[in-house]
């Protein structure tokens, strides 16, 4: 007697397989409950000057009060910059998403509300270096590029949240560029129960 032949399985069998697989690449939207979106879409009100100076992007803050300590949310950000053509390019400029029981504007710091979430900590926003590593969500600190210009995307997941306490979130830069300007901010959550 010959051994039985093996032999494809049907096509119906491949498609379902291909199908579980693609399911396991998207995001359960069920578990999404608010979705939230602001943007400013003007230059903002600060530069950089000589020297090092952190300084939130206007007084442009996104609010959020959890209904439910067990709340999580993405933040969203993202800036577009630029300098003049006369300059050497882009030097030095960090960003990070603030959180804040309180509204978030100017160039000071107060350790005891804000918290840089690059790190989780009460730490400033730094120029990357490697003293000052995990100081911010994104970082460029050579002008030898050439870039006059370009996009800052930053995003986080934001778990350790109180419930019903309002919170601010802020985009916070630091840099030692000269004339440097922003414009098109624009910050969004979605929040997952």
């Amino acid at each position: 007697m010959l051994p039985k032949k093996k032999g494809r399985k049907p096509k119906s069998y491949y498609e379902n397989l291909k199908l579980q697989e693609m399911s396991n690449n998207f995001l359960d939207i069920s578990s999404i409950s608010n979705i939230s979106n602001i943007s400013y879409i003007s230059n903002t009100g600060f530069t950089g000057s000589d020297g090092e100076i952190s300084y939130f992007l206007n007084d442009l803050n996104l609010q959020i009060t959890p209904s439910s300590s067990s709340n999580k949310f993405v933040i969203y950000a993202s800036v577009q910059y630029h300098t003049s053509a006369s300059s050497n390019g882009v030097d030095k400029l960090s960003a990070s998403i603030i959180r804040s029981t309180s509204n978030m504007s100017g160039s000071s710091w107060n350790s005891s509300l804000y918290t840089n979430l690059a790190n989780n900590s009460n730490t400033d926003v730094e120029i990357t270096s490697p003293t000052s590593q995990n100081k911010s969500l994104w970082s460029i600190s050579s002008a030898s590029t050439g870039e006059h210009g370009g996009t800052i995307n930053m995003q986080v997941f934001d778990t350790e949240l109180s419930a019903l306490t309002k919170y601010s979130y802020a985009i916070r830069v630091n840099t030692e560029q000269t004339n440097l300007n922003f414009s098109n901010i624009r910050m969004s959550y979605i929040q997952f129960n």
